[in-house]
């Protein structure tokens, strides 16, 4: 579970990504995962491999 308080629009601009983005929930979700990956949170080896996948 992650629990942010930070709104969608937030995340996806915060990592520069397109607005698009926006209409597809997975991808949303990979974006809250990244972001917090990149501030330093401990992501399962198993979900950042898949988060890769999905973003290649």
């Amino acid at each position: 579970m992650l629990i942010s308080t930070l709104r969608p629009q937030d995340v996806i601009e915060l990592l520069d990504l397109p607005k698009e983005h926006l209409h597809e929930p997975e991808l949303v979700i990979a974006a809250y995962i990244r972001l917090y990956d990149l501030r330093g949170g401990g992501v399962e080896p198993q979900l950042a491999t898949k988060l890769r996948q999905t973003q290649a």
